[in-house]
Order: structure tokens, then sequence, then C-alpha cells
């Protein structure tokens, strides 16, 4: 594990390269040095992406990259700089104050959940095999901007470096608010204050000093902003390329910054003039293209993982996404009349909090009069849209920003400054203990020893992340290729091999949902469904369902009969469904634990059937179905050569079937899906009980039990 030396290195270099290939992108252009940084970086991680989707993304590679960056622009690119001023000592105080604090925390191991998972996990994956994944999942679809600089630091530091490439973000956001300020005609004075009651913050110190990303679409969000204003005040078409750069990098970041895009066309639009429009939108498509194209390609939707049943594919379920985002909605219970308070002064529900102070921002409305205060707002507005689909603290972070800026603007000068010591002093972890609810996301304690190495980092997490522990067992106890079920949440960002949880895709769906379900033995699980009608020719036969409900529909096998005899399908039949038509073999492959499923509420007209090759002569149907997914009035269906769909049978008959041990048939499914192993845990909730018998009756799963610790139980699959 490296050193602070390393971990400075990589995230120095990462945020030099770039910046200077920001320089020689916008040399001919009057922009502060921040917005030169955002331009440059969004190309860096477009360069970088490019490397691994050849299979070049080797840590010499990347060195080059860089060093070729900062000679070229030490070389060619001398801009102007723009005068720089510095803010008052006291306000200078508390900014250097806070920016300690916070760089202690980016400088220690990571230990947020995010950042020890996807974040930092892909890009620690990358490079090991010096290529882009090749798994399709919900997190290895999303765009990855800050991941592949997160990547080329990580290449040199580590974990702790990729952090400082965020934290650096952060910092730099700073200047570039007050660069904003100046450039609407704010006082800078109350654009510094603006920028420290943002910096405060203790929901934007949490995420800005780890892997995230939300610190960082603030930047790119901001850059953009000031970039928009500069060309609505000047006109200059150079600034276009660098707006519409920035503009789509907000989509490489995180899938919320697609909205700064179309905002930006729509409002450069409003010039009408069609050279600058198709200017701007060229370097937006530039930053969107290539993640929507390699989403496309690979799953048919191009903005997987969201949006499938708008582009229905085989990869991902629809009940999965809208789960997700009925639960990103509510966070325990969050109402419109106690969000303020959450947001503000508890955070425990919203995983975060800005601070008592931004209770104070109703008053920025006072300043509607004002062109600039109107334009904050407005944008504050605007930003806080996609908030509304997800509540948490973090991302209601790039509306924070804009009503710091408001808030401090119409505030007079003696009370503006005064709001921002209260913000610095009820924001120390000290003071937010006493308000702020217990286990609410923030920064506690100054980890300096682990900062700076002097605690090594193995005990530092070993010490604060009880999933370390299993990571380690997982490293000692699997070979080095094993594909792991994580059932627990493993940090794979400390782990080299492949762990996935079932939630990710389609495919580990129906693993975690065969896990379930095979750990009930009890008569009644499955019931038979069966239908019978004098005997007829039929083409084809489907199975509809009539009803409707908020319950998945769902056929775990389906047995054709003439007579007493099962017939089989012909050779070359063709299976039809809707939805899920990808999933419909698993309803005719002669294995209870695997299933077809709606994957969705049912409804009316959703159906499962078959197209034979040839006709065959059939007198009844059995559906085996799970007895929980209510069957609704399902209806048989059949197609005579030559002739339309017409109802085979006037009713049918429900049979609970007798106790079924199907765990055996549910393994066999993860090995055919390539799992060596299984993480799982032993709580009463999610997959517990089902590491709690695997515990008890390894035997009857046919698994062997590898190793435990805290809590957890690994286990190989025989």
């Amino acid at each position: 594990m490296p050193g602070v030396v390393p971990i400075l290195f990589g995230a120095l270099f990462t945020l030099a390269a770039g910046y200077a290939s920001g320089r020689l992108i916008t040399c001919r252009l009057p922009l502060p040095e921040t917005i030169r940084l955002a331009v440059g970086s969004a190309v860096l991680s477009h360069l970088t992406l490019l490397l691994f989707a050849l299979g070049a993304g080797r840590a010499w590679v990347l060195l080059a990259l860089g060093a070729a960056l900062i000679a070229a622009a030490g070389w060619f690119a001398r801009p102007a700089r723009p005068p720089w001023r510095a803010p008052e000592w006291s306000i200078l105080a508390v900014l250097t104050g806070y920016g300690l604090f916070y760089l202690v925390h980016a400088l220690a191991p990571e230990i947020q959940p995010d950042g020890y998972t996807y974040h930092l996990g892909l890009p620690a994956e990358w490079l090991r095999l010096g290529a882009l994944s090749p798994r399709i999942g919900f997190y290895e679809m999303l765009p990855h901007g800050m991941e592949m600089l997160f990547a080329f630091a990580f290449a040199f530091g580590k974990h702790s470096a990729a952090k400082l490439v965020h934290f650096g973000f952060l910092v730099a956001t700073i200047p570039l608010m007050v660069a904003l300020g100046r450039r609407l005609g704010l006082p800078e004075r109350a654009a510094w204050i603006g920028a420290g009651l943002y910096f405060c913050a203790p929901v934007v110190g949490t995420a800005g000093t780890a892997a995230y990303n939300d610190a960082a679409l603030v930047f790119f969000l901001l850059a953009t902003l000031y970039l928009l204003v500069a060309w609505w005040q000047e006109g200059r078409m150079a600034y276009l390329l660098p707006l519409g750069l920035a503009a789509g990098f907000c989509y490489a970041i995180k899938p919320t910054g697609l909205l700064a895009a179309p905002a930006v066309i729509a409002i450069v639009a409003l010039r009408r003039n069609l050279r600058a429009v198709v200017s701007v939108a060229a370097a937006a498509a530039a930053m969107i293209g290539p993640w929507m194209a390699r989403n496309a390609l690979r799953t048919g939707n191009p903005v997987a993982p969201l949006a499938n049943r708008l582009f229905p594919n085989p990869h991902f379920h629809i009940a999965t996404e809208m789960e997700l985002a009925r639960a990103l909605r509510s966070y325990e219970g969050v109402t419109w009349r106690n969000l303020p308070w959450e947001l503000t002064v508890r955070g425990g529900r919203l995983h975060g909090y800005a601070g008592p102070v931004f209770l104070l921002a109703p008053l920025a409305l006072a300043g509607l009069r004002r062109r600039q205060v109107r334009l904050l707002l407005g944008g504050a507005a605007l930003l806080a849209v996609p908030w509304l689909f997800n509540i948490g603290a973090r991302f209601f972070m790039p509306s924070l920003a804009l009503l710091a800026l408001a808030l401090a603007a119409i505030l007079p000068r003696r009370l503006a400054f005064a709001a921002l010591c209260a913000q610095a002093i009820l924001c120390l972890p000290p003071v937010a203990a006493a308000y702020a609810a217990p286990g609410a996301w923030r920064l506690d304690g100054v980890p300096w020893r682990a900062a700076l190495r002097l605690e090594p980092e193995r005990e530092y997490l070993r010490r604060m992340l009880w999933e370390y522990r299993v990571a380690e067992l997982v490293e000692s106890r699997l070979p080095p290729h094993a594909r792991l079920l994580d059932l627990v949440g493993l940090p794979t960002a400390y782990l080299s091999r492949e762990a996935v949880a079932p939630w990710q895709s389609a495919p580990t769906d129906r693993l975690g949902y065969a896990l379930q379900i095979a750990r009930l033995i009890e008569r009644g699980v499955y019931s038979d469904v069966e239908a019978r009608w004098p005997e007829t020719e039929l083409a084809a036969i489907r199975f509809v369902q009539t009803a409707r409900g908020e319950w998945q529909w769902g056929i775990a096998e389906v047995l054709l009969r003439s007579g007493a005899n099962p017939v089989p399908l012909p050779s070359g039949s063709r299976l039809v469904a809707r939805p899920n038509v990808w999933e419909a073999p698993l309803a005719f492959d002669h294995n209870l634990i695997s299933r077809w499923g709606t994957w969705e509420p049912a409804r009316p007209g959703m159906y499962l059937g078959a197209e034979f090759s040839r006709p065959l002569r059939l007198d009844g149907a059995r559906l085996t179905l799970l007895t929980h997914e209510q069957p609704g009035e399902i209806r048989f269906e059949g197609r005579a050569p030559g002739s339309g769909w017409q109802a085979l049978a006037a009713s049918v008959r429900i049979e609970p079937r007798p106790a079924l041990n199907l765990r055996r048939s549910a393994i066999r499914l993860l090995r055919q899906e390539g799992f060596a192993c299984i993480a799982v845990h032993a709580r009463p909730s999610g997959y517990g009980p089902v590491g709690q018998s695997m515990y008890e009756r390894p035997a009857d799963w046919g698994v062997e039990l590898l190793g435990e610790t805290d809590g957890v139980y690994l286990f190989a699959v025989r």
C-alpha cells in the first residue's frame, strides 16, 4: 500500500494533466484557471476512456499521456492570467481551517460506502485488466467520467490519490464560485462568503473528501454556468467549444448531469444563431456520445441502467429499477413538511445535512428584484429538478452552491459575515453532535495518523470498516479468478476478485430470487394451475394475464398435455412473451427454480406462450407458479392453423404443490452463471435467512463453508 508521496503524486499529476489539457484548448481565451481545469479534465477523462477501450490502460501509458500534456502546455500554451484577489484574512482563516480538516480526511484510506465499492472498485478492476470490464451491470453501465480520472490517479497512488482528485475539484470550486459571482456582478466579498457557506456544509465536506462524484458535478455545473454567462455577455464564438465540453461532461460524471447540455443548447438557441447552436451541441455530444454509444451497443439501451421500460432489454429488470426509484424518493418517510429541517439540521434520514444557516435560504427571495439573484435562484431551481427523484442531501449540492451565493448577495455586509462564522462554528463536528441526528453522514475526528500513514492503512481499515475484514477473508480463501456472488455489500475496491451483487443485472437478479425461494421447502410454495379442453390441433398456445395488481406475475414451468402424456415442444418452436421475452425459455427448461417473470406489476394482456414449428394436438396444459405471485385470472388461449386466438378452457384448477427441496437446483444455477463462491450474512433481514440456512444445512444446499467473520459466511459452491 502506498505512502503519502505516491498518493500526492497520483492526485497532483492527474490534476496537472487535466489543467494542462485545458490550457492547450483555451489558451487564447481570458478565462479563470479553474475553467481551464474543468475543460481539460473533461478531455483527459475521455482520453483515458479511449485508452481503456483500446486495452491500453496501463500505468506507463497514463504516465506518458500526462507528461506529454503537461510538456505541451508548458511549451505551447501561455495564456493570459486574469487578476487574482485573495479574500480578507478572516474569510481566508475559515476556508483554510476547514480545508486542512478536509485534507486529512481526503488523505486517509477510503471508508465511505460508494467510494469503496463502485467508484474505486471499477477503476481498480480496469487497471488490473488494462481494459474496461466486460461485465454488464448497473454500475458498469453508468457513465464514468470521474472514475476515469480516479483510475488515472489510482494507477500511481491507489485509493487515496483518487480521493484527493475529488477533493481537488472541491477546493477549486471556491475560486470558481468567486469568479462566477464576479462575472454576475456580485460584490467580491459576498462571493467569497457564499463560497465559504457552501464549503463548510457537512454534506459537502463528507462527499468532497471521498471518492464520490457529487462535489465534482457541482464544479463542472458551475463551470458550465460561468461559460454560458461569459458567452451571453460577450458573444464570443470561441467560448462555445469549452461550454459544450463542460456541459456534456456533466452527464459523463452522473446521469443527473444530463440536464446541463439541453439547457445550455436551449439558452444558446435564444440568440437565433444556428452556427452557435451546432457548435455547442457538437461539443456536448462529444462528451455524452461515447457513453451512450457504449450502452446502446452492449445493451440496446443508450441510457442504461435506467429507462428500461422505454428501452426494453435482457440485461435489467424494470421492477428493480422501480424499487430503487421508490426508495430514493422516500428516504425513510421524509415529507415536504420536515424536509427543510432534515436537509439543514438533522441529516439522519437524508444521509447528510447542509448546516443550520441554510434555514435562512428563503431570505434570498427578497433579492428577486436583482437580476443576479434571479439568475442564481433560477439556476438553483433548475438544478433541483433531478434532486426531486433522489432527495438525498448530497444530490442537493448543485442547488446548495447557488443558494449560498444568493443568500450571501442579499444579506447586509456584516450579517453575511456573521452567517459565515455561524456556519463555520455550527458545522464543527463537536458542535454538530449536539443537534444533528445520531449517525448523520458527516466527518468526525481527525485521522491524521492514518492520513500520514503513521498508522498502517491495513490497520486503519480493519479498525474502521468491518467489510474490509470480510474482504481479507475473501482474498485469503478464494482462488485469484474465482467469481463471487456478493449478498453482503463488500468493498470491491479492496478486492482483486470479481464480486457481483444480485440486484445489479437481470441474470444476478434471478439468482438472488432463486436463493430466496429455495430456502422455502414447505407445502404450498408452488401451485399448479391446470386447464383441460377437448383435444384440438393448435399452431400456437399462450397463457394470458387478465388481472391488474402491484404483484409480479411469473410462470416457473409449462407442461403441455395430450391425454395423460406430456408433449414436448417441437424443435424450432418460437417462444413468445410480453414482457421479458428473453426469459421465456426459463419456463420450458424443466427446472422449477428458474422461471419466466414479468418483473413489473401485473396488468391485463401480459402473456407467455409458444408458436409451434408444426401443429400439435393438445387437450390440456399445466402451469407451475410461485403461490405468492398471485395468479390472478389466467386465460388459456390457442390458435388453430389458419385461424385466430380463441379461449381453450372455461375454468382452471389450482392445487398447491407438496414440499419441494430445490436448494441444489438453485446452486446449479449459480454454477451455470460462473459463480464459485457466495458471501452472505446471517441477520434476520435481506438474504440473512438464506445465509443461516446454508450455515445450518450446507450439504442440503451443496455448499462448503470456507470461513466466517463479523457475522458473514463465505461458502464455496460445490
